[in-house]
């Protein structure tokens, strides 16, 4: 079975409003890990990414928790699905704000959910480094004379 295949078995897809439940929670923890104010909708993408581009530990923490107090039922050892299903839910919020076009895309079969689930995990995957490489580029070097290492030659 596929990724794609496991998180649309997962009660995301089951009920139109877990996803609000799920995105509460992911808040609620992600807000006492950092001790700021998060907000799915409008995170910021130097609060989920390491400095290796990676997403934070905190994130699959947070959906691996979700486990346990909303039921959400998904194999919690997995990271590289709570990872997935993070990302999907980021693109969720953006692509169906609202209710009424969350019910329409449950509604769709699962060939089309499939390919929307791969797709928008990719735009958001590929969004979110983009922001980051456009920091890094447009960052001044503090210490611009020791920021280079010397050639090994």
């Amino acid at each position: 079975m596929t990724k794609i295949d496991l998180i649309l078995k997962t009660p995301l897809f089951a009920n139109n409003n877990f996803r609000d439940s799920l995105q509460v929670f992911i808040e609620s923890q992600l807000t006492d890990v950092y001790n700021k104010k998060i907000d799915l909708k409008n995170i910021d993408a130097f609060l989920i990414f390491n400095t290796s581009y990676n997403l934070q530990d905190e994130i699959s923490i947070a959906v691996r928790n979700a486990k346990v107090y909303i039921d959400f039922s998904h194999n919690a050892g997995d990271k590289i699905l709570q990872n997935l299903i993070f990302l999907f839910l980021l693109y969720s919020l953006e692509k169906y704000p609202d209710n009424e076009s969350w019910i329409d895309f449950l509604r769709e079969n699962d060939d089309v959910k499939s390919k929307i689930i791969q797709n928008g995990i990719t735009d958001v995957w590929l969004k979110l480094q983009s922001n980051l490489i456009l920091n890094d580029l447009h960052n001044e070097i503090k210490n611009f004379e020791n920021s280079f290492d010397d050639l090994p030659f």
